[in-house]
């Protein structure tokens, strides 16, 4: 297997190196769904396009507050891959992230489940879990940041 320069990574380009040197092997399992690394690669990708396509950019935090699941694994890595930082809040059914929290950290969008409300004064975006992965799937390109993380 080829070594990788860890030089310049961005924090996802292991990803695409195994959709490359084991394109089938499974990255991901939840449940009965498995995730291989090609197919993770591609998500990560088109998820960075996604977050962008929100007005994200580079620098940007950014709060996931949702159940763990393959989404939110891959809504992370496409945030991480855009080069926006990333703050995993716990996730509560009915309630959003504490104000005081997200203020702290500085955080400019939240992304939650549906039916939390979003907290007051920050952009939120509800996420589907039933379309989320479809939704990223039908996006085309990269948005990889190749700058100093």
């Amino acid at each position: 297997m080829a070594l990788m320069d860890s030089r310049s990574q961005n924090v996802t380009d292991p990803i695409f190196h195994f959709a490359e040197t084991r394109p089938e092997a499974p990255a991901l399992i939840e449940g009965h769904r498995t995730v291989n690394y090609r197919d993770l690669a591609s998500l990560v990708a088109k998820a960075s396009v996604y977050h962008a396509n929100l007005g994200i950019e580079p620098g940007h935090r950014v709060c996931v507050s949702m159940t763990n699941s393959i989404n939110h694994f891959v809504l992370s890595l496409g945030l991480l891959r855009l080069g926006a930082t990333l703050m995993a809040a716990p996730y509560t059914p009915q309630q959003p992230p504490a104000l005081t929290t997200l203020a702290k950290f500085g955080i400019r969008m939240v992304f939650l489940e549906p039916g939390v409300p979003a907290p007051m004064g920050y952009r939120a975006q509800a996420v589907d879990p039933s379309t989320l992965l479809d939704t990223i799937g039908a996006l085309s390109g990269d948005r990889r940041f190749s700058g100093s993380g």
